[in-house]
């Protein structure tokens, strides 16, 4: 598949991928809601459309995640994961979206190990590791939520500032 069909595959991809995230990101915020929380403005997701232009991942709408989607039937992980941690700026979590036609999505993230313990000394590595869509969606849900707090009690100290 070339040209215009692969980039309209791509852009379905994306399409799939905006919709279970906004899911999440919609879910996540009327819990945080009905908890009594005010927060602000629930993050819309949309596709990057002007990254050809100037490069960039595939969903704008979170500050904090990077996201890549990739919608193909020749698996190309370890460059694309090369792409998306390339793409991602200063304090963004690369995250890499990826499946073939009739397959689940698959997640590429970085997820931190502590090697050492049990009385010896501790540190932390980073791995790429491959998750399910599911599991994904569950780690995104919680990660909204903890940023939306996070946002919430940063302009709650910065309004107590200015009184």
């Amino acid at each position: 598949m070339g040209g215009a069909m692969s980039r309209n595959k791509g852009q379905r991809g994306e399409r799939e991928v905006i919709a279970l995230l906004q899911n999440q990101v919609t879910l996540a915020y009327a819990a945080m809601r009905n908890e009594g929380y005010e927060l602000g403005t629930e993050p819309r997701l949309q596709r990057n459309t002007i990254q050809s232009d100037r490069g960039g991942y595939d969903i704008a709408g979170l500050k904090w995640m990077a996201l890549e989607v990739k919608f193909q039937e020749t698996l190309h992980v370890d460059a694309w994961w090369k792409q998306t941690v390339e793409q991602s700026g200063k304090g963004q979590e690369p995250v890499l979206v990826y499946r073939q036609s009739r397959q689940p999505w698959r997640v590429c993230m970085w997820k931190p190990m502590t090697v050492g313990g049990g009385g010896s000394p501790t540190f932390e590595v980073c791995y790429r590791v491959q998750i399910s869509i599911e599991d994904f969606l569950d780690y995104f849900y919680r990660s909204v939520m903890l940023r939306a707090l996070v946002n919430t009690t940063q302009e709650q100290d910065s309004n107590a500032d200015q009184v």
